[in-house]
């Protein structure tokens, strides 16, 4: 068993506050060698007291700290207290504290939706289930990009909340692709809420959503490319809807429960992939099933996503066979695997592609995730125990930049950069071609010059040995004459 790097205990006393107990016995108490004389005074671990003392400082101060804000939030809005010191990402679930995160999305508003310069267009939303204090909530937060991490970890831009009871905490969280609205998947059914800016802040509004409302426990969402159509996948059977109308197809024996779902790039074709490890592709326009994707009989086919650059059309999906965990391609004109490959040999508990179709990341039961660039199909980033052996329940890339919000039931969510190479941006591709232009009239005009000059000097050169020649040849005649 490998040992806990310094990032991964780091995240254990962050969460569990039991490991300052610990942390501290575990540290040496040592002396320097150029201090021998001193050597017996210093005992190598420090007293049972002081280590006593120090953790029930650190919790004195902890619990001040959490009634202090409880205390002021109740004052200033009578609502449920604010969360504490502890990061919202995760969330401790104790007293006067709200619940651990349990799913996450990005929300990206587009420049013509009206809002006020120096707002936020990047925005991060986490669903939070029930704890004693606390009720569901859906929290919104403000994405700094150039730090990679929230701009503020403690006081959310906006707060609803979805229930009051612990069927109401929220499964999954989709995002309109206009990031005007956004849909919680609950036990109960799905809520539906708008994203509005008004009285110089962000609100979250409830709206009545009745064909969403009475679908029953659901596990999977999905919004198409342009928002018009938006499915849902639970338990026991499967919808696909229009923004603006009824259902358009209501399948409830599409699977026995359901596992995974996506629709393609250009909103024609919706996979679904069952527990059992059947999957089937639709056809949205007509409402009705249309392939059934090959497999034998040891294999399960698991989590599906569309390939989303536009140029290959293939669907990727995970594939278990055996012992092996596989990653393979199908085809979509002809639902044909073109191949497959192994990047992980732990099982994989969720899949995503970024939106430009470049990356593709895996996750898997042990708390680890890679990113896969899908051009070369090879492990670009690994992050290792992010989770802490606890499945990855879900993984989001962010819209504009590397970064990714991985989430489990266990830790909550926790946002990373991935560590790939850089891409180039259209102005830097601009300045290349400006520089090349410039530096090429440049060198033409230096050619241009030294050509010119040179044929000065053979013209002038030559003008003078023939003035020469002709003054020998008169010189010769004279001498005749």
């Amino acid at each position: 068993m490998h040992e806990p790097s310094a990032c991964a205990i780091a995240c254990r006393c962050r969460r569990r506050p039991e490991h300052i107990h610990w942390m501290l016995a575990a540290i040496p108490w040592r002396t320097p060698p150029w201090l021998p004389s001193v050597q017996r005074l210093a005992p190598r671990r420090p007293p049972a007291s002081l280590v006593s003392s120090a953790v029930s400082s650190l919790q004195l101060q902890r619990s001040k700290r959490q009634a202090a804000n409880a205390s002021r939030a109740e004052q200033s809005c009578g609502t449920a207290p604010r969360p504490s010191s502890t990061s919202p990402m995760a969330g401790n679930g104790g007293e006067g504290a709200v619940g651990k995160v349990a799913c996450a999305a990005w929300i990206r508003r587009r420049d013509d939706d009206g809002w006020p310069p120096g707002v936020s267009r990047l925005l991060v939303a986490f669903g939070r289930g029930a704890t004693a204090s606390s009720p569901p909530l859906v929290d919104l937060f403000e994405f700094d990009a150039k730090a990679s991490a929230l701009s503020s970890e403690s006081e959310p831009l906006a707060r609803v909340t979805v229930g009051e009871e612990a069927a109401d905490t929220p499964r999954a969280i989709a995002v309109h692709p206009g990031g005007r609205e956004l849909v919680c998947a609950t036990a109960k059914g799905c809520r539906v809420f708008n994203l509005v800016y008004k009285d110089f802040g962000i609100h979250l509004i409830s709206r009545a959503a009745s064909p969403l409302q009475c679908v029953g426990p659901q596990k999977c969402l999905a919004f198409s490319t342009d928002g018009a159509k938006f499915a849902v996948g639970g338990w026991t059977s499967q919808n696909i809807s229009l923004a603006k109308s009824q259902c358009d197809l209501d399948e409830p024996k599409a699977h026995k429960s359901f596992r995974d779902m996506d629709i393609s790039l250009d909103s024609k074709f919706l996979v679904s992939s069952s527990i059992d490890g059947s999957a089937r592709i639709w056809n949205i326009d007509e409402g009705a099933p249309l392939i059934n994707l090959t497999r034998s009989s040891d294999e399960k086919i698991e989590y599906c996503r569309f390939s989303r650059d536009g140029a290959k059309p293939f669907l990727f999906c995970t594939l278990v066979k055996g012992h092996d965990v596989l990653t393979m391609a199908v085809d979509i004109s002809n639902w044909k695997r073109i191949g497959y490959k192994r990047f992980s040999t732990k099982p994989i508990s969720t899949l995503a592609i970024s939106l430009d179709g470049k990356y593709l990341s895996l996750g898997n039961r042990d708390g680890d995730f890679c990113a896969v660039e899908i051009k070369k199909m090879e492990v670009a980033h690994w992050s290792k125990k992010v989770h802490l052996g606890f499945p990855v329940s879900s993984i989001e890339f962010c819209p504009t930049e590397r970064v990714v919000i991985s989430t489990s039931h266990q830790w909550g969510a926790e946002i990373t950069k991935l560590d790939v190479p850089p891409e180039w941006k259209v102005w830097q591709i601009w300045l290349v071609l400006l520089s090349l232009f410039v530096s090429s009239a440049v060198l033409f005009y230096l050619f241009f010059k030294h050509s010119a000059s040179n044929d000065c000097s053979a013209g002038e050169t030559g003008l003078a040995g023939l003035h020469r020649s002709r003054l020998s040849s008169g010189s010769h005649f004279l001498s005749w004459i």
